[in-house]
């Protein structure tokens, strides 16, 4: 198991524990509250689950990574490099970069406006509160407890979803990234032979303790399989 697919379990994990959490203690707050116990309880595990929303929002934004890649670049095949061979269609498109892009420029605006309204902060959090004591029961700790739930949510949302982001979405557009091969007909080949026509792909041949001059009997993958670069085709020699 990779780094990002633990990065993904744990994350996940750690969500549904949030949420478990969240929902007991929505059950133990209604019960304090005296009356309208589901009420009071539901509202408080909405709340919890709209801040992590708003939090994992952000937290996605800020993840996305940052792509290397240019809208103008020179490639094999082009005017800048006429020797080279043909463009193969792993190298013919780019990825569309734009959504990154726009991620950037919003997380900008994010951090711009958060700054220039931070002196506002303060008053309108004493507002929100203030609105959410009735609805969790009017009780004095009520307005307390609803901005520590909002808090509490979209923090986690936003560190869940970011380390997710940040992790997870990178390899998987890495991986969609790698540039795909067919696999070439090997058998009856010799194993140098074989890795010279492996050396002019982007794959590579798995270690097999064969002799050079030794005759492929089988390969795995099979010729003509498409499959990723860097794939390792696996072979055995000729049985006497």
């Amino acid at each position: 198991m990779n780094s990002s697919t633990k990065i993904h379990t744990w994350v996940t994990l750690t969500a549904w524990a949030f949420l478990a959490a969240m929902a007991g203690f929505g059950v133990l707050f209604g019960q304090a509250a005296g009356h309208d116990r589901l009420a009071i309880g539901l509202t408080a595990f909405l709340l919890f689950v709209a801040a992590g929303t708003v939090g994992s929002a952000l937290g996605f934004l800020f993840g996305l990574p940052r792509s290397r890649l240019s809208d103008q670049v020179t490639l094999p095949g082009t005017s800048a490099d006429t020797g080279s061979a043909p463009l193969s269609s792993g190298d013919r498109y780019l990825a569309n970069a734009d959504p990154i892009k726009v991620s950037h420029w919003l997380t900008t605006i994010v951090v711009g406006l958060g700054l220039v309204n931070l002196g506002h902060a303060v008053p309108a959090l004493r507002d929100l509160g203030a609105a959410l004591r009735a609805p969790l029961g009017g009780t004095p700790q009520a307005g307390a407890v609803a901005l520590a739930i909002l808090l509490s949510g979209s923090l986690a949302g936003f560190m869940l979803c970011y380390l997710w982001t940040s992790m997870r979405v990178r390899a998987l557009l890495e991986e969609s990234e790698r540039r795909q091969e067919v696999v070439p007909d090997l058998v009856g080949q010799t194993v140098a032979g074989a890795a010279t026509v492996l050396g002019n792909t982007g794959l590579e041949l798995a270690p097999d303790g064969l002799a050079p001059d030794s005759r492929i009997g089988f390969q795995s993958p099979p010729a003509g399989k498409t499959v990723l670069g860097g794939t390792e085709v696996t072979i055995e020699g000729v049985r006497p």
